[in-house]
């Protein structure tokens, strides 16, 4: 018992120190709901998408985040890779909107679409370097 117990602190510290996690929120507990729907939103559409990252963690403590385990060489991704990187980002709206409705949705899924079109971006300037060489 006691071994659990100091692995899960280390990891809580480790999430703290590494990933700038502040200590635990308190929240109400449809909050707590909102956000594991959305973090399963985000590691379903992840683990059902070809060519997306493994789900590596999903914590609601002491926010939300879902980390996935990055692919071999992460600075060489493909166009498949982007494309379901951006399925999986959308996850988490997905889930909040189809749950709990549109008028519900969170500041959360908004960080998620600016995530998304830094993605989106990195798409749009393959085509266009394929286009600019004659691929």
């Amino acid at each position: 018992m006691k071994r659990c117990s100091l692995i899960y602190h280390l990891r809580m510290k480790h999430d703290q120190t590494f990933h700038s996690l502040p200590k635990e929120q308190h929240r109400d507990g449809k909050s707590k709901s909102l956000v594991a729907y959305h973090e399963v939103g985000h590691a379903i559409c992840g683990t059902l998408t070809p060519g997306h990252d493994a789900v590596q963690k999903v914590t609601l403590v002491p926010r939300g985040l879902t980390w996935f385990i990055p692919a071999d060489n992460p600075t060489l991704i493909s166009k498949q890779q982007l494309f379901a990187r951006i399925v999986g980002g959308l996850g988490g709206r997905a889930a909040e909107e189809v749950i709990f409705g549109e008028p519900e949705v969170t500041t959360g899924a908004a960080g998620d679409l600016q995530q998304i079109t830094g993605l989106a971006k990195q798409v749009t300037n393959i085509r266009h370097d394929y286009l600019h060489i004659g691929i």
